[in-house]
């Protein structure tokens, strides 16, 4: 894993060796971290680069850091849609309704496929009443402040998951 940092940004990226085909494309962050280690053992050679976590200090954003370093931004405001759906809105200028998708698609990148289940966060229920500072009274789905999809309290395994989505975008460093 490649960290990028500076005093104000920090970028977490993994090279993979990766046949350019979507099928092989690997399930979210967590597989593309244990693809890049495999790779790395296997001697194999890296053909693309997985940036999974961008963050700016918050008295540094808005300024076009993003940009410069290569998550959708606007999918909090809409955890009950699914990624699928959200990552194909447009704006009224054609281009992609999430800021961030939209970065990327300034920048030439085309939005290949998402991966609904990139990073599975599984605690127990009391574990998610401290993680969120929320009550979870019944079983059910609940929405939860900055998360992008709902998360699940299951009372009777005594378990809470929550599914966070990614959106697989290519970057072409060689455009042809």
């Amino acid at each position: 894993m490649e960290r990028i940092s500076s005093s104000d940004r920090v970028g977490l990226t993994v090279p993979i060796h990766w046949d350019g085909s979507i099928e092989t494309l690997p399930s979210g962050w967590e597989a593309a971290t244990q693809q890049g280690l495999d790779d790395l053992t296997a001697g194999k050679k890296p053909t693309a680069l997985s940036a999974f976590a961008i963050m700016v200090e918050p008295q540094m954003q808005k300024q076009g850091i993003s940009a410069l370093i290569l998550k959708t931004i606007l999918k909090t405001r809409y955890p009950l849609i699914p990624v699928e759906k959200y990552a194909q809105w447009t704006n009224d200028n054609e281009e992609p309704f999430d800021p961030w998708i939209r970065v990327h698609f300034r920048a030439g990148a085309k939005v290949v496929c998402v991966s609904p289940h990139a990073v599975i966060v599984k605690g127990t229920v009391i574990q998610w009443k401290e993680w969120t500072d929320m009550e979870f009274p019944d079983d059910g789905q609940y929405i939860v402040s900055g998360a992008l999809t709902p998360i699940t309290i299951d009372h009777k395994h005594d378990l809470g998951i929550y599914f966070e989505p990614a959106v697989w975008m290519i970057h072409s460093i060689n455009p042809s």
